[in-house]
């Protein structure tokens, strides 16, 4: 498949997905418990939409741990991450629907600032392959950034016996999380370490 039939599948399955609060509990727990979510400072993330892993509880965590957090924002052709003090702060829809920061230029966080990035995806192969939503905004603001980056999904977002067609700009996943297994690509060994639950 391409990836605008994978994107269809895939947003489909992930529509149709059952007890996603559960899940989305279990995800965001396992994201606390890794070292580079422990270690970060400045950390990225987005306000979910209902059919996505829900990412309340780690916006809320992460602000009491006085973390500065920041949500992207769509700016033109790219996206920029504005910092957030209150998890009850007023989020603006954006044409595709998303919740966005308003975008006080005294409150924008500088790419080279944030520690960690929460990303969002339509799907996720096991080599680490992202398939985000077809603009790019991701892929352009992480390409070269050093930003640590841990995509989230559900399991049947992960492709088991294939894998996201790929592009120059497209971005790789430092690591994966899903509610069943944390999937990592060791950048040392170049080799993909899958973790499941309860091991």
């Amino acid at each position: 498949m391409d990836k605008n039939e994978l994107r269809r599948k895939y947003i489909e399955i992930r529509n149709n997905i059952e007890k996603k609060e559960e899940k989305s509990y279990i995800i965001q727990n396992e994201i606390i418990k890794t070292d580079a979510y422990k270690k970060a400072q400045v950390v990225a993330l987005y306000k979910s939409l209902a059919s996505e892993v829900n990412t309340d509880y780690l916006i809320e965590h992460s602000l009491n741990l006085k973390k500065i957090v920041c949500l992207p924002k769509v700016e033109g052709e790219d996206i920029n991450f504005y910092q957030i003090n209150d998890s009850k702060e007023k989020l603006l829809a954006s044409k595709f629907g998303v919740f966005e920061p308003q975008g006080n230029v005294r409150r924008i966080i500088p790419k080279g600032a944030i520690d960690i990035a929460i990303v969002p995806g339509v799907a996720f192969d096991e080599k680490c392959n992202r398939l985000g939503f077809g603009k790019g905004y991701y892929d352009r603001f992480l390409k070269s950034s050093g930003i640590k980056t841990i995509g989230i999904c559900f399991e049947n977002q992960v492709l088991k016996d294939d894998i996201i067609p790929t592009q120059k700009h497209d971005v790789l996943m430092d690591c994966i999380i899903a509610e069943e297994r944390t999937i990592s690509k060791d950048i040392q060994k170049y080799d993909i370490y899958i973790k499941e639950k309860g091991m």
